[in-house]
């Protein structure tokens, strides 16, 4: 599917588009940007390749967008990729406390990458070997 099938789909209420939408943008955001090896860009480009060309946003944000609404729809494997979105502040701003908020409900939803967040991350011991 392209761009505007997907976001058709996800406007249609089709849960998985959402999360191929999240992966769409985070591709583009990769393919876009000038700072991989080899690469030459001129510094208009570059900076033009930081932007979404609608001049509104980055295509990370735009990830970010599709993955956590997929995540509230209740994608596991959504969870956990916002939790470390927020962790890392890609495409949002870093927010530690939110991210061990989403690692948690990923875990509890059964994402075995949360799980294993979750398990270092807690200072309760009960918790560490839940997970």
């Amino acid at each position: 599917m392209n761009e505007q099938e997907l976001l058709q789909a996800a406007k249609g209420g089709n849960v998985l588009a959402l999360i191929d939408l999240a992966q769409y943008y985070a591709k583009k955001s990769d393919a876009t940007r000038g700072d991989k090896v080899g690469d030459v860009m001129t510094r208009e480009d570059f900076l033009k390749s930081l932007t979404d060309g609608e001049g509104n946003g980055d295509f990370e944000k735009l990830a970010y967008k599709y993955w956590l609404m997929a995540a509230e729809a209740g994608i596991a494997v959504a969870m956990t990729e916002v939790g470390r979105r927020l962790y890392d502040g890609i495409g949002v701003e870093k927010d530690e406390a939110a991210s061990d908020k989403w690692y948690r409900r990923g875990a509890e939803a059964g994402d075995p990458s949360a799980m294993r967040v979750v398990a270092f991350i807690s200072e309760d011991d009960a918790e560490k070997f839940k997970y």
